[in-house]
């Protein structure tokens, strides 16, 4: 352990050793991380899709929409 280096923002020899582990499970390892990465892209659209929620129809008083 002496030998890492530090301040690696991914270990790949890690990630290996990890990946050994998930095997039996991998699909489910596969689903879990691109759900979290669609998690991702939708909470970044997230304060988009309120501030068009406020302009278009909050403002308006478009009780539609």
């Amino acid at each position: 352990m002496a030998d890492s280096k530090s301040g690696n923002a991914f270990d790949f020899k890690l990630f290996s050793n990890l990946m050994k582990f998930t095997n039996k499970y991998r699909a489910v390892f596969i689903g879990v991380a691109l759900v979290a990465i669609l998690l991702s892209v939708f909470a970044a659209a997230r304060p988009y899709l309120v501030k068009e929620t406020i302009n278009e129809y909050i403002v308006n008083k478009d009780a539609n929409g």
